[in-house]
């Protein structure tokens, strides 16, 4: 299964965290996003999915990272298989409001990220993302923007 995934900053630079509310990771912390409809393109997900999840708009601006969770049972036998896309985002509008299949929305700092027991890749996402982030300001100030 195709999904993405949204590593959102706001303006003060936090980035925005879900907790799930449906298997397979029902109660975690973690990126927003969700699965690719037939026949949506990647973008249209990621706004679609970030619409329904947390009721904002973003500026897509990079994708930064791809990861496939295989997740097995104790028979080791595959429960589900997703190839996750993951894009650097930046919120542009809405009031941060948790709905379909998330428990709880946060705008969480940098040093505040360990109190939400993130998956180690979902942490290298959001590094990913900030360093990709500075890296978009500096060009913008070397460009005069």
């Amino acid at each position: 299964m195709v999904g993405v995934g949204a590593v959102v900053f706001d303006l003060l630079d936090r980035v925005l965290l879900v907790q799930r509310g449906n298997p397979p990771h029902e109660e975690q912390w973690g990126l927003p996003g969700g699965l690719v409809e037939l026949g949506e393109n990647l973008h249209d997900a990621l706004r679609r999915e970030l619409r329904e999840e947390t009721a904002i708009e973003v500026q897509i601006l990079d994708q930064i990272g791809v990861y496939e969770p295989i997740i097995r049972d104790r028979d080791q036998t595959v429960l589900y298989h997703y190839v996750v896309i993951d894009y650097l985002c930046r919120w542009q509008a809405g009031e941060l409001t948790p709905g379909d299949d998330v428990r709880a929305a946060a705008w969480v700092s940098a040093h505040n990220l360990e109190r939400y027991g993130l998956a180690e890749t979902a942490e290298g996402m959001i590094k990913a993302g900030r360093n990709r982030l500075v890296a978009i300001k500096a060009a913008k100030r070397g460009l005069g923007g």
